[in-house]
């Protein structure tokens, strides 16, 4: 595939989960061993990429997501995207970082925006792998989490 055709499945991804959160269409645009880099954590296959998804659109029911930038070099795809939304849905749990000793973030009604960068390869003109960094210090401080530092 070419490196277009490969950036326009990237963007139409994006589009389909976060914009449209049309999880069932993602299928035609993912291999069948699709994985999540994320946090820390693997996730394989779409039924792990679904209840991902969940858990960012219920806190965050108008989650939105604008490609900002976008490049592509051989079989991977760069995006930066700006989230944007407000946290009016259920408490925002702090993902694997729960497990780390943080406790869910109350709904705050708060508006928020965030970066996050993410690189994909492909197989045959579909997603196989992505790997996703974003910045939850800014999210989190939107959110008015009080961070704070372990004393020495």
């Amino acid at each position: 595939m070419s490196l277009d055709e490969n950036k326009s499945v990237s963007r139409r991804f994006i589009e389909q989960l976060w914009n449209r959160k049309d999880l069932f269409e993602l299928g035609d645009l993912v291999t069948d061993g699709y994985t999540l880099h994320v946090g820390g954590g693997t996730f394989a296959g779409l039924d792990q990429m679904h209840g991902i998804a969940q858990q960012w659109f219920e806190p965050y029911p108008d989650i939105h997501a604008e490609v900002l930038l976008q490049v592509a070099e051989g079989d991977f795809v760069a995006d930066h995207i700006l989230f944007t939304g407000h946290h009016t849905g259920s408490p925002s749990h702090p993902g694997l970082f729960r497990a780390r000793g943080l406790p869910p973030i109350p709904v705050s009604g708060r508006a928020f925006e965030f970066t996050q960068t993410q690189v994909s390869r492909f197989e045959n003109g579909r997603m196989a792998e992505t790997w996703e960094d974003f910045d939850r210090v800014r999210l989190w401080m939107q959110l008015g989490v009080g961070l704070t530092v372990p004393a020495q």
